[in-house]
Protein backbone atom coordinates (compact mmCIF):
# COMPACT_ATOMS: atom_id res chain seq x y z
CA UNK A 1 0.00 0.00 0.00
CA UNK A 2 1.20 3.33 -0.27
CA UNK A 3 -0.68 6.92 -1.06
CA UNK A 4 -2.25 6.20 -3.97
CA UNK A 5 -3.36 3.27 -3.16
CA UNK A 6 -2.85 -0.53 -2.16
CA UNK A 7 -1.08 -3.04 -5.06
CA UNK A 8 -2.83 -6.43 -5.96
CA UNK A 9 -1.27 -9.05 -6.39
CA UNK A 10 -3.12 -12.10 -8.55
CA UNK A 11 -2.38 -15.25 -10.37
CA UNK A 12 -5.04 -16.78 -12.13
CA UNK A 13 -5.77 -19.60 -14.56
CA UNK A 14 -8.00 -17.37 -16.82
CA UNK A 15 -8.67 -13.47 -17.09
CA UNK A 16 -10.64 -12.57 -14.29
CA UNK A 17 -13.25 -9.53 -13.42
CA UNK A 18 -12.52 -8.77 -9.68
CA UNK A 19 -15.22 -6.68 -7.95
CA UNK A 20 -13.57 -4.54 -4.97
CA UNK A 21 -15.13 -2.94 -2.10
CA UNK A 22 -13.78 -1.37 0.80
CA UNK A 23 -15.32 -0.91 4.42
CA UNK A 24 -14.56 0.42 7.53
CA UNK A 25 -14.42 -1.23 11.05
CA UNK A 26 -18.71 -0.55 11.65
CA UNK A 27 -18.91 -1.96 7.96
CA UNK A 28 -20.12 1.29 5.99
CA UNK A 29 -18.85 1.26 2.33
CA UNK A 30 -16.13 3.60 1.90
CA UNK A 31 -15.88 4.85 -1.57
CA UNK A 32 -17.52 3.28 -4.57
CA UNK A 33 -17.16 -0.27 -5.66
CA UNK A 34 -14.36 -1.22 -8.42
CA UNK A 35 -13.94 -3.53 -10.55
CA UNK A 36 -10.86 -4.91 -11.78
CA UNK A 37 -9.88 -6.97 -15.01
CA UNK A 38 -7.08 -9.19 -13.91
CA UNK A 39 -5.37 -10.95 -16.90
CA UNK A 40 -3.92 -14.09 -15.41
CA UNK A 41 -0.75 -12.69 -13.61
CA UNK A 42 0.16 -9.26 -12.26
CA UNK A 43 -0.92 -6.95 -9.91
CA UNK A 44 -3.15 -3.92 -10.56
CA UNK A 45 -3.56 -0.72 -7.92
CA UNK A 46 -6.96 -0.75 -5.80
CA UNK A 47 -7.89 3.37 -5.92
CA UNK A 48 -8.27 4.34 -2.16
CA UNK A 49 -10.21 7.06 -1.08
CA UNK A 50 -8.64 9.47 1.23
CA UNK A 51 -8.77 7.27 4.42
CA UNK A 52 -8.51 7.66 8.09
CA UNK A 53 -6.11 5.70 10.02
CA UNK A 54 -8.01 2.82 11.18
CA UNK A 55 -9.26 -0.89 10.57
CA UNK A 56 -10.61 -1.43 6.65
CA UNK A 57 -11.85 -4.65 5.09
CA UNK A 58 -11.68 -4.93 1.72
CA UNK A 59 -14.04 -7.58 0.14
CA UNK A 60 -12.73 -9.24 -3.42
CA UNK A 61 -15.61 -10.58 -5.50
CA UNK A 62 -14.90 -13.00 -8.41
CA UNK A 63 -15.77 -16.29 -10.02
CA UNK A 64 -18.89 -16.33 -7.82
CA UNK A 65 -16.64 -16.17 -4.52
CA UNK A 66 -15.98 -13.80 -2.11
CA UNK A 67 -12.83 -13.14 -0.02
CA UNK A 68 -12.55 -10.52 2.84
CA UNK A 69 -9.34 -9.43 3.97
CA UNK A 70 -8.50 -7.04 7.25
CA UNK A 71 -5.94 -4.16 6.58
CA UNK A 72 -4.77 -1.46 8.88
CA UNK A 73 -4.37 2.08 6.87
Amino acid sequence: RNEQGLMANYNFKNATKIKVTIYDAIGKQVGLSQTIFAQHTGKSRIEMPELAKGLYTIELVFDDKKQSHKMVW
